[in-house]
């Protein structure tokens, strides 16, 4: 094991989610070990430079930074599929769609999926200029069900 996979494990927490073993990890995401999915949501890519245009004092590197701790955690992992359960973007497709997709292209071999969030708002047909799928909701083996913010509260 490599001395950052040993970092992941310390700092992760291993949790039974609907049967599936999962790693609660520090990084704000959880992967599901017996599928290799990883889970993580409200990336908010573009959040700082609308706040900044907004006249909020912000750091420009936020989303940079959130990229490079997925990418971290791509590379550590190794996840068949990555699923980012809303808001990717943080007001549509903004000004840093195109950092977004230089990272993208860094890790060509994984799927990433997004389930639209309430934050998300551009056509699916966006989903290969982005590199991604683009789903209102998804089934992963009968035990999660994941799916679009619609505000409505279910039971």
């Amino acid at each position: 094991m490599s001395k950052d996979s040993m970092r992941i494990s310390e700092n992760a927490c291993t949790i039974v989610l609907n049967g599936e073993q999962a790693l609660m990890l520090s990084q704000k995401a959880v992967f599901l070990m017996s599928d290799k999915v990883l889970l993580l949501s409200d990336l908010h890519i573009g959040k700082s430079s609308h706040f900044r245009r907004e006249g909020v004092a912000v750091p420009s590197s936020m989303h940079a930074s959130d990229l490079l701790k997925l990418g971290y955690l791509i590379k550590q992992l190794d996840p068949k599929r990555v699923f980012i359960l809303g808001d990717l973007f943080h007001v549509g497709l903004n000004y840093d769609v195109d950092l977004f997709k230089g990272w993208r292209d860094s890790f060509k071999d994984t799927d990433i999926i997004l389930i639209k969030g309430n934050h998300d708002r551009f056509e699916a047909s966006k989903s290969c200029e982005l590199g991604i799928e683009i789903l209102d909701d998804y089934i992963l083996n009968d035990k999660f069900h994941f799916e679009t913010y619609t505000g409505q509260l279910s039971v």
